[in-house]
């Protein structure tokens, strides 16, 4: 190991994952924005239980996902995990309830059928959902690789002699 590497997994203990907690902060924005696109449609056919268990988990997904980020920031390795875990859960609901809402129809004015939202809006449904779990995704990817990297360092640095690890003669650390 160089000195510049031993510095910067030394500075890791200092410093928080503010990278993982930004991205997991990302994918609550656009988590929020996914349930806005969603509620604000505000129709009767849409009064069903899956709706509800819809809002419970969006709920729950607040929720988790500010606690792993705060987790995931103080190199936590298992709230970097379970951010894998709510980006699953993202890619799950892709497939729930934006195909549902997508099929509802009514007759027009015209007599026509017509359905409840564009193509257009679910797309962006759909859209928002992704973004949300690659948020998640990448924010746990980052927390494990970085998490991984302290507990190495950190062993490395417990099981090493200080004098061995600086050369004092040089002011360099050996490695």
């Amino acid at each position: 190991m160089t000195e510049k590497d031993f510095i910067i997994r030394d500075r890791m203990r200092f410093k928080n994952n503010k990278l993982s907690a930004r991205l997991a902060y990302l994918a609550i924005a656009t988590n929020v924005l996914y349930f806005i696109l969603v509620f604000r449609l505000n129709d009767e056919s849409l009064y069903k239980t899956i709706t509800g268990v819809s809002v419970l988990y969006n709920l729950v997904f607040l929720l988790a996902a500010f606690l792993c980020s705060e987790g995931a920031k103080n190199y936590k390795l298992g709230y970097s995990i379970a951010l894998f875990v709510l980006a699953v859960g993202q890619i799950a609901r892709i497939f729930i309830l934006p195909p549902e809402i997508y099929s509802v129809e009514y007759a027009g004015a015209s007599g026509e059928v017509e359905y409840l939202i564009t193509e257009g809006q679910h797309i962006r449904m759909i859209a928002y959902l992704a973004l949300s779990a690659a948020f998640a995704l990448a924010a746990g990817v980052i927390g494990v690789i970085r998490t991984v990297k302290l507990k190495n360092h950190l062993a490395f640095i417990k099981k090493s002699d200080p004098k061995e690890l600086i050369d004092y003669s040089r002011d360099e650390v050996v490695g």
